[in-house]
């Protein structure tokens, strides 16, 4: 009997440990946008308010590319993932769940040497503009643009580096064009700006959300919309959708499709 008692006290135990048990460690995952310092000024006090409130630890992993992060996506590796705008209608046609946006209006600027005009891309024909990467909203707007002019073709884009050092480029003569994200580009000093040609190619009503993948477990939802003042870059609210698609997104949508083939062929006998 006394064993019997004991069997039913362990397993009673066991239970209840279940009950409260943390389904964590979480994973936040925000691409390839940030580098350790602005990782730390940016997310941290988030991810602590996600960890109190889940009772879970949450941990912030950047990806070493764009193109590494986007196949991240595809696998659904993590659990909280930042994603720019022109991604969020692919993803969210292939399972992602948004649960915050971007309440601040943003803007991306194409930044030139004085030289050329970058109210005029004809007259960039056959330049050197420089982007982070294939899979970065700065590629998809230049793309079409000069899509609809028909001199893609002519364009050389140079990948890699951040948004900040790309400007550098261009103020350094290395590049003849990059494409900046509002809130670096009002950081930058006036004289600093006052050495380049300036032209807005976007405004974005919603320049990002935080998605996560089916069936996050309803608390980490609650936790991250009620803890959205705590990131310390824009502005961010509650949301359950996403808003009217942009032109740029179908130039992810065509990219994502063309990865997530590769990786079916990939898993190919």
């Amino acid at each position: 009997m006394k064993s019997i008692m004991y069997l039913v006290f362990i397993l009673t135990l066991l239970l209840s440990f279940k009950s409260i048990a943390c389904e964590g460690p979480y994973l936040l995952k925000v691409g390839a946008f940030f580098n350790t310092t602005s990782l730390v000024t940016f997310w941290s006090d988030f991810t602590q308010q996600l960890t109190i409130k889940t009772k879970c630890p949450v941990n912030i992993k950047p990806s070493s590319t764009f193109k590494s992060y986007v196949i991240d996506l595809i696998n659904k590796t993590g659990d909280i993932f930042l994603i720019p705008s022109h991604y969020a209608y692919t993803l969210q046609k292939y399972g992602y769940i948004p649960v915050l946006k971007v309440v601040s209006r943003t803007k991306m600027h194409l930044i030139t040497q004085k030289q050329y005009d970058p109210n005029d891309l004809t007259t960039l024909a056959k330049k050197n503009i420089s982007v982070p990467s294939k899979y970065s909203a700065g590629y998809a707007i230049i793309k079409l643009e000069f899509e609809k002019l028909g001199l893609l073709d002519t364009v050389n884009f140079v990948y890699g580096d951040t948004l900040q050092s790309n400007s550098i480029k261009v103020l350094r003569g290395e590049s003849d064009a990059t494409v900046i994200f509002s809130p670096v580009f009002d950081l930058l000093p006036q004289p600093i700006k006052d050495r380049i040609n300036t032209s807005t190619l976007l405004e974005d009503p919603v320049a990002g959300y935080i998605m996560v993948k089916p069936g996050t477990p309803q608390k980490l939802i609650d936790a991250i919309q009620t803890s959205h003042e705590h990131i310390s870059i824009l502005e961010w609210s509650p949301t359950n959708s996403i808003e009217k698609r942009s032109s740029i997104s179908y130039v992810f949508e065509e990219q994502f499709l063309a990865l997530l083939n590769e990786a079916k062929l990939k898993d190919l006998p």
